[in-house]
């Protein structure tokens, strides 16, 4: 160890000289996000994203494969169902993700059914009337696995399931390594609910995470966390199929996606892009280096702590920058849900759910 620090030392700066050439984008002007409401402080570990139910309470998943429910005017937790309920003996699944699951995204159907996404085992339903009846509902594509199942859509009329496959050769627990290799080996997936038949409707994402629906859910905006684009993806019409950029580059790394009321897009970001983890991205043979002697927690702490929000028009023009600059109130965000009268935010990371008014985001 005491070789590889001075190492790590050497590497860093030459990244950065490496980095300095790197484009600078332009936002909008920077606002200040508030002192920010810790919800289940030491209990929610991770809490990546939320769903509300038709009663307004509110879920969200934890790194024990757990599922916990939220009133949000008590603020009153509880355990609602777990990923793997056949484990009785849950302290083994502290820090056992692989064994005991972690939900990541969740979305409710009309008959509060929660549809969900293990990172491990795939889609999952668990059905309001038997939460103990845990259904693995697709697990691969066109025969390859899913090595890091994220994000979730319930469309409409309730036939179709959307969802990602950030990575078919990593697990969620190797998240740093899939965000330095930047390969293009994520999906974005359909699942016929009346058939049980999934479908990969695009391939070639770069750690494909977070998704939303456009207009009249024509198409999915979803996000490369990794290669820090928003993409688009036609799902309906003579153009299905085809896919663009709409963010050529949002400047950090996009996790979540959530429509907000003005039918615009809460997009939240792990950091800004760190011109470090840019520079290890060009280079395979830094790759290599950071995958063998590099800890992934020291290798993703490369991207500067801090809490980002940025709105983003249909079009890809980011409307508002919201920022908590040293990460004082929150940081490391993985989602930014409107709940209520608040904005949730999610993170793989903070041992709490943080929420704030919505008035603060002039909602």
């Amino acid at each position: 160890m005491q070789r590889v620090v001075p190492s790590l030392l050497v590497l860093t700066i030459t990244l950065g000289f490496i980095a300095c050439t790197l484009h600078q984008r332009v936002d909008p002007p920077e606002v200040e996000i508030p002192p920010v409401e810790r919800i289940g402080l030491g209990v929610l570990i991770g809490p990546e994203s939320t769903a509300e139910d038709s009663q307004g309470f509110i879920y969200t998943g934890i790194r024990d494969g757990s599922i916990r429910k939220i009133d949000p005017i008590t603020k009153a937790i509880t355990t609602y169902a777990y990923a793997v309920p056949s484990i009785t003996d849950r302290s083994v699944c502290q820090g056992n993700e692989s064994l005991c699951g972690v939900v990541l995204g969740l979305k409710f159907d009309s008959h509060d059914n929660l549809y969900a996404i293990d990172a491990y085992r795939g889609l999952i339903l668990i059905p309001r009337s038997d939460i103990n009846n845990v259904q693995i509902l697709s697990t691969s594509s066109n025969g390859t696995p899913f090595a890091f199942a994220n994000s979730l859509l319930i469309n409409t009329e309730e036939t179709t399931i959307y969802f990602t496959d950030s990575s078919t050769t990593d697990g969620r627990n190797r998240f740093p390594k899939v965000v330095l290799d930047n390969k293009p080996n994520a999906r974005l997936l359909k699942y016929d609910i009346a058939s049980g038949v999934t479908t990969t409707l695009a391939d070639g994402l770069k750690f494909a995470n977070g998704i939303a629906f456009g207009p009249q859910e024509e198409y999915i905006l979803i996000n490369e966390t990794s290669d820090r684009k928003i993409k688009k993806v036609v799902i309906k019409g003579p153009r299905a199929g085809t896919v663009q950029n709409v963010v050529a580059d949002i400047g950090g790394y996009n996790d979540n996606i959530e429509v907000d009321p003005n039918g615009d897009y809460l997009v939240a970001l792990y950091s800004k892009t760190s011109p470090e983890i840019s520079a290890v991205q060009k280079y395979p043979k830094l790759i290599n280096i950071f995958d063998a002697y590099v800890p992934g927690p020291v290798a993703i702490s490369l991207a500067s702590p801090m809490g980002l929000v940025k709105v983003v028009h249909k079009n890809g023009t980011i409307r508002r920058v919201f920022i908590d600059r040293n990460a004082t109130n929150i940081g490391y965000l993985a989602d930014a849900s409107i709940h209520g009268d608040y904005v949730y935010f999610g993170s793989v990371v903070n041992p709490f759910l943080g929420r704030v008014r919505k008035s603060v985001f002039g909602y």
